[in-house]
């Protein structure tokens, strides 16, 4: 758990040091409150920025996405199921990123076709 918890903290992080103009990131997560709350404080206890959570079962989220098409209120969505993932991709919902710091990820994410999908349009 802690070792998906930092894979998952790498991503964010990497994603979010491209995006977060505010000074905090924004999360939708549709996964568990606790889960959430610690991937949050970790975030920010690692890189200083703020973190703000809030919580939707998956089809709220998705729906939410669609409609801020235009005008994304979140940078991240973690969680949900991954059905709802993929047809958000499908629909352009996602901006992938690939930042250059991913060499200084191990496992998987260092991989060349790695991709990290934020909840906004790039």
């Amino acid at each position: 758990m802690v070792a998906r918890i930092r894979r998952l903290l790498c991503a964010v992080a990497l994603f979010a040091a491209g995006t977060v103009s505010a000074g905090t990131l924004v999360i939708y997560c549709s996964h568990d409150p606790d889960a959430c709350e610690l991937a949050a404080r970790t975030f920010t206890r690692d890189t200083g920025i703020a973190a703000t959570v809030a919580r939707k079962p998956t089809g709220e989220y998705y729906a939410q996405l669609r409609a801020e098409r235009d005008n994304p209120k979140a940078d991240v969505w973690y969680g949900g199921t991954f059905d709802a993932f993929l047809q958000g991709a499908a629909e352009g919902l996602f901006a992938a990123y690939r930042s250059p710091g991913l060499v200084g990820c191990s496992g998987s994410l260092s991989a060349p076709s790695t991709q990290i999908a934020s909840a906004g349009q790039a």
